[in-house]
C-alpha cells in the first residue's frame, strides 16, 4: 500500500517532489487546482532560467563598484614640437675663385679662375667660358693686371682685373 518503488527501492524524483495525493473521500485536504498548479510550475521554471543570468548581472555589477574609479589616460608630448622650415635646404658650394694665380706656368686648357659675371676679364691669349670661366688658349704663365675704366653716364669708375698668359 506504499509508493511504487524502482529496482533500487527508492521512490523517483517525480515522487519525490510531486505533493502527495488525498486520500479519496477525505475532506481534511482539498484537490488542487491544475491551473494554479501549472501557474506555480511556470514560476518556478522562470525562476531557474533567469537565476543564471541575475548572479551574473549581480557579479559584474560587484565587479564595477569594486573598481576605481580612473580618469581617462591624456597622452603627453615627449618631444617637443618642432615646426616646418622653409629654409633648411643647402646646396653644395660651387668652388668659385682663382685656380691659377699670377706667375705659375699653365698649359693650353687648363681654367684659370671660375667666376660668377665678369669679375676677371679675358686677356691675351685667354678664353671665356659660358659660364664666365676663363681658361689658358696656350701654355705658359699667368699674368693678372688691374685696368679701370669711367661705365655709365654718371661716369661710375670701374676696376677689373685683366688675365692674361705670356
Amino acid at each position: 500500500a506504499g509508493a511504487a518503488r524502482n529496482r533500487t527501492g527508492k521512490r523517483s524524483y517525480r515522487q519525490r517532489t510531486t505533493a502527495a495525493q488525498p486520500f479519496a473521500g477525505s475532506c481534511s485536504r482539498r484537490r488542487a487546482d491544475p491551473a494554479a498548479q501549472s501557474s506555480q510550475r511556470w514560476h518556478q521554471q522562470a525562476q531557474l532560467t533567469a537565476a543564471p543570468r541575475i548572479k551574473a548581472m549581480l557579479r559584474s555589477l560587484a565587479l564595477l563598484l569594486r573598481r576605481p574609479a580612473t580618469r581617462p589616460q591624456i597622452r603627453t608630448a615627449t618631444k617637443k614640437a618642432g615646426g616646418s622650415s622653409k629654409n633648411g635646404r643647402t646646396s653644395p658650394g660651387q668652388r668659385l675663385g682663382v685656380k691659377r694665380f699670377g706667375g705659375q706656368k699653365v698649359n693650353a686648357g687648363e681654367i684659370l679662375v671660375r667666376q660668377r659675371g665678369t669679375r676677371y676679364v679675358a686677356g691675351d691669349q685667354v678664353g671665356r667660358g659660358r659660364d664666365d670661366t676663363l681658361y689658358a688658349l696656350a701654355a705658359g704663365v699667368v699674368e693678372f693686371a688691374k685696368q679701370g675704366k669711367r661705365v655709365g653716364a654718371a661716369g661710375k669708375w670701374i676696376r677689373r682685373q685683366h688675365v692674361s698668359v705670356r
